[in-house]
């Protein structure tokens, strides 16, 4: 019982370092694909505004790691781009994560 705070806190960083090492991983692979030519953006109306909500809420574990609170402002209502959802998730990740 007395070593739950700091099994729990290894836990934390164990699940905190495999979803970096995840997240280079993605960035790794598409980076090779795009070189190759074998990506092709897939366009869609997006929603900017939840498409960032899911991006800032997949960063909130690190960001408190880091002790980093990130504050959008997002104007009202949803706001439509025509993009590639993915390849937008995947920036919006590295500039924030960074």
């Amino acid at each position: 019982a007395e070593d739950l705070p700091r099994i729990q806190n290894m836990a934390r960083l164990i699940h905190t370092e495999a979803s970096d090492l995840d997240f280079q991983f993605k960035n790794i692979f598409e980076a090779a694909a795009i070189e190759a030519g074998e990506s092709v953006p897939e366009i869609a109306a997006v929603d900017l505004v939840a498409l960032s909500e899911n991006v800032i809420k997949s960063l909130a574990g690190k960001a408190r790691h880091k002790e980093v609170e990130i504050l959008p402002d997002y104007p009202q209502g949803q706001v439509w781009f025509y993009t590639d959802p993915q390849k937008l998730s995947l920036i919006l990740l590295n500039l924030l994560s960074n």
